[in-house]
């Protein structure tokens, strides 16, 4: 790592374990997106955010 910063592979609260309550959790939290390009927009702005 050249920065150090901690690598979180899961989201925080979630085990490896409990992937599908992991993807419950993402149904929910994008249930009221009803449109394709805000979700589009969503992942572009956490892409850019990562690299």
């Amino acid at each position: 790592m050249k920065n150090k910063q901690e690598i979180i592979f899961s989201e925080i609260g979630f085990k490896w374990n409990k992937l599908g309550k992991l993807a419950q959790n993402f149904y929910q939290d994008y249930q009221n997106i009803t449109h394709y390009k805000i979700l589009l927009n969503h992942l572009e702005k956490n892409k850019n955010s990562i690299i």
